[in-house]
């Protein structure tokens, strides 16, 4: 099991703002070139024909709060073909969270971030879990991407950023957790990017 998420307060590369993180992953790439990752990226990107395969091969999402590690908000058990996610979760967190865990479903055990890594050293699960969260902060600023992982696993859509906006929203139906106005939302990208 990959509890690959945890709350706030955490300094995991998850909780990262995006310029850290993405400076961390550009010096993570430079100095491991031969990490398969990189290649498998380009060879099998995240799309909506990526996230059409996990959802025909038996994948599902499960909203909890039966988590057994108490730190856990997110968590990709393989075997089971489950993505777990944190009930409490709401726009920008849900979305980042359920995309982190989508990637682990994706690209498998390459980037295997999970409790025993951090407990054993099993791996580099600092630096899997950031390249995880890169990987995913990217997909989630793809308004298309976005719009349909959501409706392929079944979510309420939620606006809070610009991504969000153009992929859910309208003037006449904007959620504004984030932001007191339509303008104001617009301007903002919760990833940075």
């Amino acid at each position: 099991m990959e509890a690959t998420q945890q709350r706030e307060g955490v300094t995991a590369p998850a909780n990262w703002p995006s310029k850290r993180l993405d400076d961390y992953v550009t010096l993570i790439r430079r100095m491991t070139p031969e990490k398969r990752i990189w290649k498998d990226m380009r060879v099998k990107p995240l799309t909506p024909r990526a996230i059409d395969a996990l959802v025909s091969g038996g994948w599902k999402l499960i909203v909890t709060s039966d988590f057994t590690h108490e730190e856990s908000i997110g968590s990709t058990l393989h075997r089971e073909q489950e993505i777990h996610l944190e009930h409490s979760l709401i726009g920008y967190s849900r979305d980042k969270v359920l995309l982190h865990e989508i990637v682990h479903a994706h690209y498998g055990m390459q980037l295997y971030d999970g409790m025993l890594a951090r407990a054993f050293g099993f791996g580099n699960a600092c630096q899997n879990n950031a390249i995880t969260d890169w990987i995913a902060r990217k997909a989630r600023a793809k308004h298309l991407l976005l719009r349909y992982v959501i409706s392929s696993f079944g979510l309420k859509p939620s606006v809070y950023d610009a991504t969000s906006y153009r992929a859910f929203g309208s003037r006449e139906k904007v959620c504004r957790q984030w932001s007191s106005s339509v303008e104001d939302l617009e301007k903002v990208c919760m990833d940075g990017f």
